[in-house]
This record gives C-alpha cells, sequence and structure tokens, in this order.
C-alpha cells in the first residue's frame, strides 16, 4: 500500500477499569498512540432492537503493522477518527509479514 493512502489519524484508544477512594468502579478510555491509516466503509445495515431502529455501518481500516494493536484482547482496545468512534471486531496481520494490517471495525 502506497503511504499516500494513509490519509487519516487514527487514535487507538484503551479500555481501563479503576476504583475510586469510596470503592466506585471507574470505566474510561484512555489515549494511546496515533497513527496513519486508510478508513474505508465495507457496508451498512438498518435493524430493529429494543423497539427503535438502529444503523450500524462497517469499516476497513488498513495501516502500517503495529504491535499494540496486534497482541492484547481487540475488545479492550477501539479506534476514534476525526470524533468518530469504531468497535474494532477483528485485527489480521495481512500476509503474516508483520508489515501491514487490517482491521475490521463497526460504528453504531
Amino acid at each position: 500500500m502506497r503511504a499516500g493512502k494513509l490519509r487519516h489519524l487514527v487514535t487507538i484508544q484503551n479500555f481501563s477499569q479503576t476504583q475510586n477512594q469510596y470503592g466506585e468502579v471507574i470505566t474510561e478510555w484512555i489515549d494511546g498512540p496515533r497513527i496513519r491509516a486508510s478508513v474505508e466503509p465495507l457496508r451498512g445495515r438498518e435493524y430493529f432492537a429494543a423497539a427503535q431502529v438502529n444503523a450500524e455501518t462497517t469499516y476497513r481500516v488498513r495501516c502500517r503493522y503495529h504491535p499494540e494493536l496486534a497482541t492484547g484482547n481487540a475488545t479492550s482496545k477501539r479506534l476514534t477518527v476525526q470524533g468518530m468512534m469504531f468497535e474494532i471486531e477483528a485485527v489480521l496481520d495481512v500476509e503474516l509479514k508483520h508489515e501491514w494490517m487490517e482491521i475490521i471495525c463497526h460504528t453504531r
């Protein structure tokens, strides 16, 4: 992939749970590294749940290989691009060469 296609600045966020001094659980997303990537919509759908119509769009994010995305649980991470939040479904190492990654994610 040519570097010119990596025109989006993507922030990797990590999920964190801590307890405050009163024992309450505090959940938050902490910003991690920022990477250059290509973000492409793949498909969209609408579905009916909880007595309302919901929309979901699936995206493919392509980037250079990044060890933080390759290791760990994908559900404890998400991506943000221009204020949009993407929930990660799968992280794929293209051709298993540790050069490029494809991340399948969705928005709701």
